[in-house]
């Protein structure tokens, strides 16, 4: 189930979409239950964004995998698991779908859309 978190910021509601099986299972939900509601989500998740979220910020998925196969290859090579060290994700990234502010009429600043990894037009 899709749960969202309500925040008062600057007199706007907000949806803070929380990462979930069944939230990537239903890449639509986010702007049936965001936009159809005019509540603007905002998740972690790049996907949100894409299916109509305002925006995502969050690690970038391909590094993951990337840190992943870079573990695996080590245990494979004899390394045990527990000699292994805890990596973070190194990248992370924001998304931001204009599109979705603008249906909203909300102005993102241009200095956050300056630094966006991707601005979803």
């Amino acid at each position: 189930m899709l749960k969202t978190g309500r925040q008062r910021s600057n007199d706007l509601d907000l949806g803070l979409a929380r990462l979930e099986q069944d939230l990537s299972a239903a890449p639509g939900k986010p702007r049936e239950r965001g936009v159809g509601n005019v509540l603007p989500m905002i998740s972690a998740a790049r996907d949100i964004a894409e299916a109509g979220g305002l925006m995502s910020y969050g690690t970038n998925i391909l590094d993951v995998f990337r840190q992943m196969g870079g573990y695996t290859g080590r245990i494979l090579k004899g390394a045990k698991p527990a000699d292994l060290p805890v990596e973070q994700s190194a990248k992370f990234e924001l998304v931001i779908n204009a599109q979705t502010a603008r249906m909203l009429d909300i102005t993102v600043p241009p200095t956050l859309v300056a630094t966006a990894d991707e601005v979803i037009e």
